[in-house]
């Protein structure tokens, strides 16, 4: 009895502390680990795309420098790290359920597997439709233009110091 009550009071904090923290690293694991090295994963963006022969439509990253825009990287970035986490949710609490069959069944296979996949697949089209076009003669299509982030590390730092306080000022997620 007094383990309900003890779960009722403690409960929403826990999984307020917990999702917060989680976001939080997934903010600062983004800037250290991705946006930092833009041009090596830019370099290797466009690798994959050369040995695809992806036609110019579907390509992400532009032949043209940046390749990638740090606002880009950052949310598609973000986007992949939070499939990979729901992905990792959903085999932990299969394989706490299940046991080791859990990894037979189709169904497990398809949302752990499936949304990481299917996360990835969007994030590259949508970096595709909202890449900077090679050929700025047609400054409608230019989507980018205005809203590029500076390269001054600085300026990093403080948007994912800004970041991370937004994350933790959001009201509680369980009233």
């Amino acid at each position: 009895m007094a383990e309900d009550c003890c779960f009722e009071i403690f409960g929403p904090f826990l999984f307020d502390l917990v999702w917060r923290s989680i976001a939080s690293a997934e903010v600062i694991i983004t800037e250290r680990l991705f946006v930092r090295r833009r041009k090596f994963i830019v370099r290797i963006g466009r690798g994959f795309q050369n040995i695809l022969h992806l036609p110019r439509c579907l390509c992400a990253f532009t032949t043209d420098d940046p390749g990638i825009t740090k606002r880009a990287l950052r949310i598609s970035s973000m986007v992949m790290m939070a499939s990979f986490t729901i992905s990792d949710i959903i085999a932990s609490c299969a394989f706490y359920v299940d046991g080791t069959r859990a990894f037979k069944n189709p169904l497990f296979l398809g949302l752990s597997v499936g949304i990481s996949l299917f996360c990835g697949i969007m994030v590259w089209i949508v970096l595709a439709i909202k890449k900077q076009p090679e050929s700025s003669s047609n400054s409608d299509c230019n989507l980018e233009k205005g809203i590029q982030i500076s390269d001054i590390e600085d300026g990093d730092e403080a948007e994912m110091d800004n970041t991370i306080k937004c994350i933790w000022s959001l009201p509680p997620c369980i009233p």
